[in-house]
């Protein structure tokens, strides 16, 4: 790891962001490594993205995110074909791409693996002009994400409360998948590039994230005496076997929705149209596991 450009980018509002000691943790293993770090703090939403193609502009080896799913999204999508990789050390509510690889969610560990970890290529999910690492989504769970954005308190505590919140709201949809002819209710609707949408909830245990392919996983609406049911199923990995599981795996997708609310990596987003194109990018983004 001698002689390589690396620079850290910190979101300030996220855990670790907040931690003043995080500079020194890296400086520190920095220079056991006998490597120097660039360090910059983001200022607004959309900064992690800016100064990661700076980096990339400026031959950067690795740019490491230390923050949530949202600005490693940010980080990612500046950094497809090309050789600079991404780093992660996961700070934020649900670290979905982190907990995938494995990458540790002590600091220290996460940082040392910036150091001493080696490169993967991973796949990327595009819907519109938007990308996605781990999962997109246009059902409850976007409804969610969009409902999350707006508390303002953040963490696994309060997502848990609004996902309580919603759950008796929300109403089915019909979804519309032309290709297939598929037409049916759906209570959550994604496609998942890897298998959890963080804190290993995990939507799909079937996708990879760089098969080149995507998986389209329908939740078909349940009882909701079935919450409980349903709810282990998704974080022991066994949702697929469920009677109201179903997917689809295709490098792209046509279908139709009714609204436009939807979410990429937990992030809310608004669809420019009801008809929704998803495709994979294969092998376009270098990953440091």
């Amino acid at each position: 790891m001698k002689n390589k450009k690396i620079i850290f980018i910190i979101n300030p509002v996220s855990g670790l962001g907040k931690q003043k000691g995080i500079e020194h943790i890296i400086h520190d293993i920095a220079q056991k490594h006998a490597c120097n770090v660039t360090i910059e703090f983001t200022k607004h939403a959309g900064h992690a993205t800016n100064l990661a193609s700076s980096a990339r502009i400026e031959n950067f080896d690795i740019v490491a995110i230390v923050g949530g799913d949202g600005s490693v999204n940010e980080v990612g999508r500046a950094l497809l074909h090309c050789e600079t990789a991404m780093g992660i050390i996961p700070s934020g509510s649900g670290n979905g791409l982190a907990r995938h690889f494995k990458i540790p969610l002590d600091p220290k560990r996460s940082i040392e693996r910036i150091f001493t970890g080696s490169i993967s290529k991973m796949d990327v999910g595009k819907i519109e002009d938007h990308i996605f690492l781990s999962t997109a989504g246009f059902g409850f769970d976007a409804k969610v994400a969009h409902e999350f954005a707006k508390q303002k308190k953040r963490g696994f505590k309060t997502y848990v409360k609004t996902v309580r919140q919603e759950l008796f709201k929300f109403n089915s949809f019909d979804f519309v998948l032309p290709k297939n002819n598929v037409n049916e209710k759906a209570f959550m609707l994604s496609v998942a590039n890897i298998p959890q949408f963080g804190n290993n909830f995990t939507i799909n245990p079937n996708a990879t994230e760089n098969d080149g392919l995507l998986n389209c996983t329908l939740i078909k609406p349940f009882p909701k005496y079935k919450i409980p049911l349903i709810t282990s199923r998704f974080f022991n990995q066994s949702i697929h076997k469920s009677r109201y599981f179903q997917e689809w795996i295709d490098s792209a997708f046509e279908f139709n929705v009714p609204h436009l609310f939807a979410h990429v990596d937990g992030e809310p987003i608004n669809l420019k149209n009801h008809q929704v194109c998803c495709t994979v990018d294969r092998s376009s983004l270098n990953v440091i596991v």
